[in-house]
C-alpha cells in the first residue's frame, strides 16, 4: 500500500477509538444489539484503534528522514499541538470539575521526537561525535516526555526515535513489534503485584495487545511510494475530530 494508504487506514483507527471513548456507543445501539453485543462492538473499535499511534509513529520517522527541512517540520507540529490542545483537553480531561491538564495532545509527542532528531544533526553538524549527538538530544526528549506528561510520554517518543535510527525496515517492524509488546503487557499489565493480564479482567489488555501488534503487519504493505500527497491531512483531522466528537457529546 502507499503511504497515503496507510495513513488513510491510521486515521480511521484512530477516529474509531476516540468515538468508542467519548461517545456513548454503547448506549445507543444497545436497543439495536443488546447491551453486551454493544459493549463488544465498542470494545473492538477500541482494539482496532491501538493501531492508530505506532502507524503515525512510524510516518513521523519516515517523516523525519525524507523531510526537506526539520526546522519546518518541528514548527508545523509546534503549531498545531497548540491548536489541539484544548480540544484534546476538553475531550478527555474538561470533567465536571475543570480542565486537569493531566496529559498533554500527541502531537507533543511527536515534537519532542522530531527535536531530538533535529538536535543531533545540527549537533553533528558541528562535528560532535555521532554518539554523543544522537543520544544525548534523544535522552532529553524521553525524559520531557515523561516530565510533561505528553500523550505515550516518554514511550512514545522512544518509539519514534528507535524507528528513525533503525534504518532497516525489518529492524524496525521487530522495533515497533518489542516495543507494543512491552508497553502494552508489562507497563501497562503490571499493577504493582501481579500481570493484570493473567487475571479474568486483564482478558481486554491481551486483546489491546493484539489490535495494537496489527500495526506491524498493515505497515508491513507498505509499498515505498507516496501516493496521493495528503502533507496537511492528519494535522486538519487531529484538532477537527476531536472538536467534533466533543461538540456530538454535548447534544447526544
Amino acid at each position: 500500500m502507499t503511504q497515503f494508504a496507510l495513513k488513510l487506514i491510521a486515521l480511521l483507527a484512530m477516529l474509531l477509538d476516540h468515538i468508542a471513548k467519548l461517545l456513548p456507543v454503547a448506549d445507543r445501539l444497545s436497543p439495536l444489539f443488546g447491551m453486551e453485543s454493544a459493549r463488544m462492538l465498542q470494545d473492538a473499535m477500541v482494539i482496532i484503534g491501538r493501531m492508530a499511534f505506532p502507524m503515525f509513529a512510524w510516518f513521523v520517522a519516515e517523516g523525519c528522514r525524507k523531510t526537506s527541512s526539520l526546522r519546518k517540520y518541528a514548527l508545523r507540529l509546534a503549531v498545531f499541538a497548540l491548536l489541539s490542545e484544548v480540544p484534546f483537553q476538553l475531550c478527555f480531561y474538561g470533567g465536571v470539575a475543570g480542565l486537569k491538564l493531566a496529559c498533554h495532545n500527541v502531537m507533543f509527542t511527536m515534537l519532542l521526537a522530531v527535536l531530538a532528531i533535529w538536535t543531533a544533526q545540527t549537533l553533528r553538524n558541528h562535528r560532535v561525535p555521532a554518539a554523543a549527538a544522537n543520544l544525548l538530544p534523544a535522552a532529553v526528549a524521553i525524559a520531557l516526555g515523561w516530565f510533561l506528561h505528553a500523550d505515550y510520554n516518554a514511550w512514545g517518543v522512544a518509539l519514534i526515535l528507535g524507528l528513525y535510527y533503525m534504518r532497516d525496515r525489518n529492524g524496525q517492524y521487530l522495533w515497533m513489534a518489542a516495543w507494543i509488546t512491552v508497553f502494552q503487557l508489562i507497563w501497562h499489565g503490571w499493577n504493582g503485584a501481579t500481570l493484570i493480564w493473567f487475571t479474568p479482567s486483564g482478558s481486554i489488555l491481551l486483546l489491546y495487545w493484539i489490535g495494537t501488534l496489527l500495526s506491524v503487519p498493515v505497515l508491513m504493505t507498505y509499498s515505498g511510494e507516496q501516493g496521493k500527497k495528503c502533507k496537511w491531512l492528519f494535522y486538519v483531522f487531529y484538532p477537527s475530530h476531536l472538536m467534533l466528537l466533543f461538540l456530538l457529546r454535548s447534544v447526544i
